[in-house]
């Protein structure tokens, strides 16, 4: 993830969750984190890189989301999706 999308989403999220504001549109960021096509990089490890790719350059091309391609293309649940493409988890060291 670039730094600046890793500022931005971690902007978004202590925002959200400490519900602070500097005057900033929080809900939009969310909804600009939750919908940016860079979160693919989660699904590597579920799907591999290959068939992550083919679901970001379907959303990409379909103007649809991550997870619309992700159901569509019968490799992952809404559930599954949800689980592995979490940003809270994306923007610190793993366990």
């Amino acid at each position: 993830m670039t730094l600046s999308a890793k500022a931005l989403c971690t902007l978004a999220l202590v925002e959200t969750e400490l519900g602070l504001s500097a005057g900033a549109n929080t809900d939009r960021i969310e909804q600009h984190v939750r919908n940016s096509l860079m979160l693919v990089t989660a699904l590597s490890n579920k799907i591999g890189y290959d068939k992550g790719a083919a679901i970001a350059k379907a959303a990409h091309a379909n103007s649809t989301t991550l997870l619309e391609e992700a159901i569509s293309s019968g490799l992952l649940t809404e559930e599954e999706f949800r689980e592995v493409v979490d940003p809270r988890k994306m923007i610190g060291p793993s366990d």
